[in-house]
């Protein structure tokens, strides 16, 4: 049966997110949810964390902050337990992107130290990866948080230094 296919349920994750970034959260949630409801009956792991992911920003994106917490806590969750939190998504790893969720969550709550935490953990996981673009980009927003306590010199300490890894990769939309 067709419904049964992975081909299906990544296309209905991926049609949700487009319509995440058309502004239409509600046609993203119920795509969303279809697909995750299909990746739950197939026990695809893989897929029902990156679902959730998804889940988490719509969320975000309504300003239910406090759900898009939830989600991307349960996807976290679901990640370390069941895939060892390695698994690739399109574009490098879904631990650093559900750590870098979740900081953003807790950041626009107020809670910058535990956003600080999320993305140094980000961070390091990256590093142990090899993948500096992904790390430069959690550089980037802990220098913002830094930038915004206050700490002046930690900030630009931390700037110059995804700075100067995404140049070493090669990678450098605005930093040219």
């Amino acid at each position: 049966q067709l419904r049964d296919r992975a081909g299906v349920r990544h296309t209905l994750r991926s049609l949700g997110l487009m319509m995440w970034h058309q502004g239409r959260h509600d046609d993203a949630l119920r795509t969303i949810d279809e697909a995750l409801a299909l990746d739950r009956e197939h026990r695809d792991f893989s897929g029902i964390v990156g679902d959730l992911v998804g889940r988490g920003a719509v969320l975000k994106s309504k300003g239910d902050l406090a759900g898009s917490q939830a989600v991307l806590e349960d996807a976290l969750e679901l990640s370390q337990r069941e895939l060892g939190g390695d698994q690739e998504l399109p574009g490098g790893l879904k631990l650093p992107y559900i750590l870098q969720g979740l900081a953003n969550v807790h950041r626009e709550r107020g809670n910058s130290e535990r956003a600080l935490a999320l993305l140094r953990e980000a961070l390091a996981t990256c590093e142990s990866k090899h993948l500096p673009v992904q790390a430069s980009y959690h550089r980037t927003t802990i220098a913002h948080i830094l930038l915004q306590q206050g700490k002046l010199e930690e900030s630009v300490e931390t700037y110059r230094a995804a700075v100067t890894a995404a140049r070493r990769a090669r990678y450098s939309p605005g930093l040219s």
